[in-house]
């Protein structure tokens, strides 16, 4: 348990789980690698695996996409949006709860997702797909974030 290696291999048997089929065990690995995130006493850095960010957007998927359960893996992915503050992956929790939204039919919530996040993560590798949907979805909203 106190390996330097321990959130290595907690990553691999979660990913072993998925290839599996596995889906409550591979969350349930990916919890335990969520369960290690440290908060810096001085907030001078971070001690967080390379790994904690990635299993929170598994989780989502997981949930989401297998589990099917939309409503808990917005929950899942606005927590990974909020509370994971150096994240590269922010962008993609946003694209997904606009994706999600969408899929339970409030457009208009869905295409406000999408403005939200060219708004918050302009520089972010999913704003190029978040204008595709905008046109695709015929958002109203489109004018206020063209590029």
């Amino acid at each position: 348990p106190k390996s330097p290696l321990r959130d290595d291999a907690l990553w691999e048997a979660a990913q072993l789980e998925e290839a599996q089929g596995r889906w409550q065990r591979a969350l349930r690995r990916y919890r335990q690698l969520l369960a290690k995130r440290d908060y810096p006493l001085l907030k001078a850095g971070s001690y967080n695996s390379v790994y904690v960010d990635d299993a929170q957007l598994r989780r989502g998927e997981i949930t989401w996409k297998r589990l099917r359960r939309p409503r808990r893996a917005l929950e899942i992915f606005r927590q990974l949006r909020d509370d994971f503050p150096h994240s590269r992956l922010r962008d993609d929790a946003q694209l997904h709860i606009a994706v999600i939204i969408r899929g339970l039919g409030q457009d208009v919530r869905a295409c406000d997702a999408l403005v939200l996040l060219l708004r918050r993560f302009p520089d972010g590798n999913r704003c190029r797909r978040a204008r595709a949907l905008q046109k695709q979805w015929r958002c109203k909203n489109l004018k206020t974030i063209s590029k």
